[in-house]
């Protein structure tokens, strides 16, 4: 599975090091969401940053989707998500 990932890693760092980042949560999911008792979207704090970084920010994405979902709902979700993401980029740059 790995053979010939030596040849292609310099190309591969040079190509993530070229993507902007952002401060990343970690462990985005769910569970590390509070919500005002309304329930609204706009009023919602992220908790538990324990193991912040700075990456891509599609990185707390990837693990929103890969543990903070159901792999049953996934499907039905992951568009959305990725294109409330991609919107999300658009307004703020």
């Amino acid at each position: 599975m790995c053979n010939g990932l030596s040849d292609y890693l310099p190309t591969l760092i040079s190509k993530l090091n070229c993507i902007p980042t952002t401060l990343c949560h970690g462990d985005f999911h769910s569970g590390n969401l509070l919500w005002d008792k309304t329930g609204e979207p706009d009023a919602v704090w992220i908790i538990d940053w324990q193991i912040t970084s700075i990456g891509p920010a599609i990185l707390d994405v990837s693990f929103l989707m890969c543990f903070g979902v159901s792999q049953s709902d996934l499907p039905f979700v992951r568009n959305e998500y990725l294109l409330e993401y991609h919107n999300s980029l658009v307004r703020h740059g």
